[in-house]
């Protein structure tokens, strides 16, 4: 069954005893404790000094996002359809321009084949495998 009371500890506990038992330990000690002191300060000073100087900002707050539109709300479906084209215009080019890259890139990859000894088309099979 549980006390429902005070707990029984408390009522044992004087801290003008308490007190009275620590003065007489440091009379006791004498004069060697006053190193001991001084470095158990000296340690608890350097831990909560190092604590102190640790960063405990929070995480940065999040960024305020604003939806900025390009364009007005009340276009008209030609000008809709003529945007339309003129970035599949520039996607055309764009997409031209990078197969003229990778066809480079096939002219480098056989040159430098044949300057160092290799079957480009063994070199190309194995690279296509990685990529997969």
């Amino acid at each position: 069954m549980l006390p429902t009371g005070k707990p029984t500890y408390w009522r044992h506990v004087q801290p003008v005893g308490a007190l009275a038992d620590f003065r007489a330990v440091w009379r006791a000690t004498g004069a060697r404790r006053w190193p001991f002191v001084a470095l158990a300060f000296t340690a608890t000073l350097s831990v909560f000094s190092m604590i102190m100087q640790e960063s405990w900002r929070g995480p940065p707050p999040k960024p305020k996002i604003v939806y900025i539109n390009s364009w007005t709300a009340n276009r008209t479906d030609a000008e809709i359809a003529a945007s339309n084209l003129a970035n599949q215009k520039v996607q055309e080019r764009l997409a031209q321009l990078q197969s003229k890259r990778d066809e480079h890139r096939v002219v480098e990859s056989q040159q430098s084949c044949v300057h160092f000894g290799f079957l480009f088309e063994h070199v190309e099979s194995r690279t296509r495998d990685r990529a997969r």
